[in-house]
């Protein structure tokens, strides 16, 4: 009974999702997969749940998104390398897909000449993971709506391509790993998007690693 609604919901995301005309594959997965774990619940993620490396983390994403970066003129700046290590609680794949969003968004709504940091900090029992640009910025009203599926804040007219859905995910993400998403934005001078995840212990092949 548990595969046959499984599959009849899967079948109906990946036609929800051919709709809105997602042009890359991964976010079209991410759809998926937040739908299959909204109907097996947040014991889901807690079953999956590793040590993630921040550094680690961090560094794939750098490498996912150089080359639309290069591409669009803006600097990526990983300022988590001289960091001490870090780990966190959660998914590697979720946290990636939550960070490449962020990234992939501070790249679009930046400018030839822009830069984007990716930086790391631990707080306590909490690890923040932020990537900070340069770029447009967001009003306090575009901020109110940032996290409505499909709401684009006004720049579906821009000419820049996006489906309005990735952060209500990522969002989605982070609290069934037990984190959260915070944002700190100003009109015309960029935005800091942060995804704040359980502190963990950093495993030993890591802490050899570190320079």
């Amino acid at each position: 009974m548990y595969e046959m609604l499984e599959r009849e919901r899967e079948g109906a995301v990946h036609d929800f999702a051919s709709r809105v005309r997602f042009r890359g594959g991964e976010w079209r997965d991410v759809l998926i997969e937040g739908e299959r774990i909204e109907f097996a619940g947040r014991d889901c993620v807690l079953a999956v749940a590793t040590d993630v490396t921040v550094r680690k983390a961090l560094d794939a994403v750098v490498a996912l998104t150089q080359t639309m970066a290069q591409r669009a003129g803006v600097t990526l700046r990983p300022r988590h390398a001289g960091r001490a290590p870090m780990a966190v609680l959660g998914d590697a794949l979720r946290l990636r897909q939550i960070l490449v969003n962020f990234v992939t968004n501070a790249i679009k709504y930046n400018r030839p000449g822009g830069q984007v940091s990716l930086d790391a900090m631990r707080e306590g029992a909490q690890v923040w993971l932020s990537v900070v640009d340069d770029g447009d910025g967001m009003s306090a009203k575009q901020q109110a709506s940032l996290f409505q599926p499909f709401n684009r804040l006004g720049r579906e007219h821009t000419g820049v391509q996006g489906s309005g859905i990735g952060l209500a995910l990522s969002r989605r993400l982070a609290e069934l790993m037990g984190g959260q998403i915070h944002v700190q934005s100003e009109a015309g001078r960029g935005t800091c998007m942060s995804v704040v995840l359980p502190a963990a212990e950093v495993p030993a092949e890591s802490l050899r690693a570190a320079p």
